[in-house]
């Protein structure tokens, strides 16, 4: 990637670029968890697993903010092997439900809040229409358009601490899913 432009220097071609902010494009999972334990303790983002999942959750918790849903900032903090995340609504959104901002703000109207606790996975045809007044403290899986009857469940997913004879698989993550019930 980075040659290419080095490849294009001449007084013939041109070469542009587009920036972004970090948290909208780069989250590399390259660290294991002691790699990521001491980038953190050096004030460097600690590019391990557990930052690339609660990147990818934080930027569809930023761009529905930009859409316009209430979300509010989590306070609860998740140990992840010793670096601490402040894990927000887990969200998924797959492309087939929205794949661009204005998709989003065609999908939420007025009203709708996810709290900090909540899980949502949203798949294609929950698309349809559009949402308003829609307030999601739960866990939530929907590929038809949202029924709280059908799609709601009250067990939370949260994030808990692995343990030494946890699978390699979540020990990588430095935390495990567990359900909750309020």
């Amino acid at each position: 990637m980075q040659d290419y432009p080095k490849l294009l220097n001449s007084a013939s071609n041109k070469v542009g670029f587009t920036m972004y902010e970090t948290w909208f494009c780069f989250s590399p999972a390259k660290n294991n968890v002691n790699d990521a334990l001491a980038c953190v303790n050096r004030g460097l983002p600690s590019f391990g697993a557990a930052q690339a999942e609660y990147d990818f959750y934080n930027w569809n918790n930023k761009m529905l903010r930009i859409a316009g849903v209430d979300i509010p900032e989590s306070t609860t903090t998740t140990d992840c092997a010793g670096v601490p995340f402040n894990f927000g609504p887990k969200i998924l959104l797959e492309p087939s439900f929205a794949l661009t901002l204005q998709d989003l703000r065609d999908r939420f109207g007025p009203g709708c809040s996810f709290k900090p606790a909540a899980t949502i996975i949203l798949r294609e045809r929950a698309s349809e229409g559009r949402y308003e007044n829609l307030i999601i403290d739960g866990t939530v899986e929907a590929s038809t358009k949202i029924d709280y009857f059908k799609h709601f469940n009250e067990d939370f997913v949260v994030f808990v601490p692995v343990e030494a004879d946890d699978k390699e698989a979540l020990r990588i993550r430095g935390y495990k899913t567990a359900n909750r019930t309020d």
